[in-house]
């Protein structure tokens, strides 16, 4: 799939998106029920931070529960009680959650203030390199409609590591 390349945000997108994920081993690793709530609850709130909660969003979030193996009552159940999210020790799963994260902020075409503020505040709680989240923001603003590639994301961290 190319960069460029536009799609509507649906179903099959976010599957196709959730299995470039997959590739990159975060979600077969995140094997804890602690882990997946804790992931779970913080795209939640991202998703809600803008004050609404758009059906791009919503379907990404229901693949990614379907994805997990979450409920909808075990969701629920974490919606009304969020999670401490604690980024992953490893560098490569803090970027492919960072890259989890961006895909939902842009899923439905628009990326609002509020989210890219608290994406910029996540990635500082992951530790990652400002330089990176940056050139990928920008992306996002520049391109809402198009689909994030799971490869221009990792290439945009090797560029900016130490």
């Amino acid at each position: 799939m190319l960069v460029d390349e536009k799609l509507s945000w649906n179903k099959e997108t976010t599957c196709y998106l959730l299995s470039q994920s997959h590739e990159c081993g975060i979600l077969q690793r995140m094997n804890s029920p602690k882990e997946k709530r804790e992931f779970l609850s913080v795209l939640t709130r991202l998703m809600q931070v803008d004050g609404s909660e758009a059906e791009g969003e919503r379907q990404m979030l229901e693949a990614t529960l379907d994805y997990l193996n979450i409920s909808d009552t075990e969701y629920q159940t974490l919606k009304n009680q969020p999670e401490q999210y604690n980024p992953p020790k490893s560098a490569m799963d803090r970027i492919v959650h960072f890259y989890q994260m961006s895909v939902l902020v842009k899923s439905d075409g628009v990326i609002a203030k509020k989210e890219v503020d608290y994406l910029n505040w996540l990635a500082l709680r992951m530790g990652l390199r400002q330089e990176a989240v940056e050139a990928i923001l920008e992306r996002l603003r520049a391109n809402p409609n198009e689909v994030l590639e799971p490869q221009f994301v990792i290439e945009t961290f090797q560029v900016f590591h130490n």
